[in-house]
């Protein structure tokens, strides 16, 4: 009998504390969160061609000028002392690329990414530029990496230069930050020289197609390799102190 009634007082205890357990107090914390990611996107914009066409087509027509006020005349070099006439033209118009996100980027916000130069009936000496600027039209700072010219003939300089009438002054696009918003004014120059070397002169009636690549990039990636992985501690323009109390 003695026995029944321990064990009815340990199954009573049992109990107890399986009631306990089951009505302890409780309380749960959740995080709802939203993540959303900025762009990257960048646009031709401000193009101003100092040299379009029409050109002349022959001596009969507009050699010495496009109209009464003689634009579209060719700029000569300083101290040449033949006349100016309306022989060549530097033609440029900005295009949208392909809807597509294979054609080379990730479009989001423009899709103005072409700049589509053309040069005709040039000559040695013909040297004329476009001015034109690139906007950064996303949400994220860019910086440039070095720009890639593909398919320059011999026979033809090409350079991106300031917008600057004064001098001639190369433009290195990779020291340049574009914030949201902001504008970088360029001058693309196109010259056609005459020597080129050994003998060798510009050809007459020659064509060529070529192609500057201009990639910016988020400028926390410029010339850094990011590690996929939570990264501690951290390059922090405010740093926690020791002695800062929790929140």
């Amino acid at each position: 009998m003695k026995k029944i009634k321990v064990l009815a007082l340990t199954l009573v205890f049992a109990f107890a504390a399986l009631g306990g357990a089951y009505a302890l107090w409780f309380d749960e914390l959740y995080v709802n969160a939203t993540a959303k990611t900025g762009i990257v996107d960048l646009e031709w914009t401000g193009l101003k061609a100092v040299d379009p066409e029409p050109n002349y087509t022959g001596y009969d027509g507009d050699v010495y000028g496009t109209d009464q006020n003689r634009d579209g005349l060719d700029t000569m070099d300083p101290g040449n002392k033949n006349d100016n006439k309306n022989i060549g033209s530097l033609s440029a118009e900005i295009k949208k690329s392909p809807k597509s996100e294979n054609a080379g980027d990730q479009d989001k916000v423009s899709r103005f990414d072409k700049l589509q130069m053309s040069l005709k009936n040039g000559y040695p000496g013909y040297q004329e530029y476009v001015d034109v600027k690139i906007k950064n039209v996303g949400t994220v700072p860019v910086k440039f990496e070095e720009p890639l010219f593909e398919g320059v003939p011999a026979w033809l300089l090409v350079d991106i230069c300031e917008q600057t009438n004064a001098d001639y002054i190369p433009f290195d696009l990779t020291a340049v930050q574009v914030e949201p918003g902001e504008e970088v004014p360029i001058k693309i120059v196109c010259r056609v020289i005459e020597d080129l070397g050994d003998g060798a002169i510009c050809p007459q009636n020659a064509t060529a197609s070529f192609s500057i690549s201009l990639k910016g990039v988020q400028w926390n990636e410029y010339d850094f390799d990011l590690v996929d992985e939570i990264q501690f501690p951290r390059k922090d323009n405010f740093p926690y102190p020791p002695d800062e109390p929790e929140v």
